[in-house]
């Protein structure tokens, strides 16, 4: 009778470290594609605030008839839907809890003029770079976005910057 509780209790041990060392081993090949997502998301968050500073900026040229030399200008724009969504981007990458996020304008916020941009400099990730670039009649702006390391955003299929412009 001993015995069998013995090789009972073994038999219970061996699975029991089976089922963790099948668990570790799921985990240690499924965090590296569950960081993937999160930063692939974060890049998506990224471009659509890229996106709506581009629906801004030609919403102001539109009623102003010129592009705004700086992003604080587009605070002047009176359409409240656009507004409310201007103030209320996220930056992905400086967000931990949806509670504690940096919102609207400056290295604190989800965007920057390109003037105040320093590459490279992790304080700088995540923001949405606006640079106004004035060429004889054409005036001309490009958006630029900042990654998690400070560097500006790359599209990787064609391992060139990825820019918006008009």
């Amino acid at each position: 009778m001993r015995y069998k509780n013995k090789k009972k209790n073994l038999t219970t041990n061996i699975y029991k470290f089976l089922f963790v060392f099948i668990i570790i081993l799921c985990l240690i090949f499924q965090v590296p594609s569950f960081i993937s997502a999160l930063n692939r998301a974060k890049v998506s968050k990224l471009k659509e605030n890229m996106h709506t500073l581009q629906k801004l900026i030609d919403l102001y040229a539109e009623k102003n008839k010129e592009y705004p030399d700086t992003i604080e200008k587009l605070n002047t724009i009176e359409n409240s839907e656009i507004i409310n969504n201007w103030m209320n981007c996220e930056n992905p990458f400086k967000s931990i809890f949806p509670f504690i996020s940096k919102k609207g304008i400056g290295v604190e916020g989800a965007f920057i003029d390109f003037a105040k941009y320093k590459n490279g400099d992790t304080q700088d990730k995540g923001l949405a770079i606006y640079k106004f670039i004035h060429q004889g009649k054409s005036p001309n702006y490009m958006i630029y976005g900042s990654i998690q390391d400070g560097r500006l955003l790359k599209d990787w299929r064609q391992d060139k910057l990825f820019i918006l412009s008009n």
